[in-house]
């Protein structure tokens, strides 16, 4: 299984793009599952499922949403091969080339954004929410949620001190806070005793855990869709507020 991302769905979780596999054809169609449980075959839709024995088995896969945009790929995941329309309007005359997550975001020519002096490159699948036009919230190379401002090419930790991990934040509706996965450093717990969903403001203060299962339970507050069932900490992700 694949590490669990939030463009899997719509901006109103009405839809989640998957790749359908046709095992006796080895095709793979990209498209999306509403929530009745029904596929909507955007590659059928287009017209590019293969046409018959002598074509080659379709290859694209979905990458997922972005504003009111769906993203597939074809083949492997490249910039070259990557293809997005919007969701209302699934036509060939409305495809546009480039991976849907760049679209009307500030990504250099090679698809990436630059987070420091040492010129690292931040790429769209670590970018986990942004939070305004040109400032995002990236898991960076080593593993640690950052801050990115693409504007002045810098980057900087929102949890403080070396003692956690943090991973996967996304923004708050009121874009004062962020919410993120948080494991503490060296741990040698399994990850759903030590895993917890902490808060800290955007602009830096002290981080607070949140308590997940009153706000869900009560209805009151915020509160976050998060796996409980996987181990490992990549499989561990926030979705959204609500």
């Amino acid at each position: 299984a694949s590490e669990p991302r939030r463009e899997w769905f719509s901006g109103d979780f009405s839809k989640m793009a998957v790749t359908k596999v046709f095992n006796q054809t080895n095709e793979y169609h990209a498209g999306w599952i509403d929530t009745s449980g029904n596929f909507f075959d955007v590659t059928e839709a287009l017209g590019l499922q293969s046409k018959d024995e002598e074509d080659p088995p379709a290859s694209y896969h979905a990458t997922g949403f972005a504003g009111g945009l769906f993203g597939y790929y074809q083949g492997a995941p490249s910039e070259n091969d990557s293809f997005y329309l919007p969701v209302d309007d699934i036509s060939a005359s409305a495809v546009q080339r480039g991976d849907v997550r760049c679209a009307g975001r500030p990504y250099d020519q090679d698809g990436s954004l630059t987070s420091g002096q040492d010129a690292e490159k931040i790429y769209p699948h670590q970018v986990t929410s942004w939070i305004d036009e040109t400032r995002c919230i990236a898991n960076n190379q080593e593993d640690s949620s950052v801050i990115v401002d693409t504007k002045s090419k810098t980057s900087a930790k929102y949890l403080p001190g070396g003692a956690r991990t943090a991973w996967n934040g996304v923004i708050s509706p009121s874009k004062e806070k962020i919410a993120f996965m948080s494991q503490p450093n060296g741990s040698k717990e399994k990850a759903s005793e030590t895993i917890d969903i902490y808060i800290a403001p955007v602009n830096g203060g002290r981080p607070e855990k949140a308590d997940v299962y009153s706000d869900f339970v009560k209805g009151v507050g915020h509160t976050y869709m998060y796996d409980p069932s996987w181990e490992s900490l990549f499989y561990w992700t926030l979705i959204d507020w609500c």
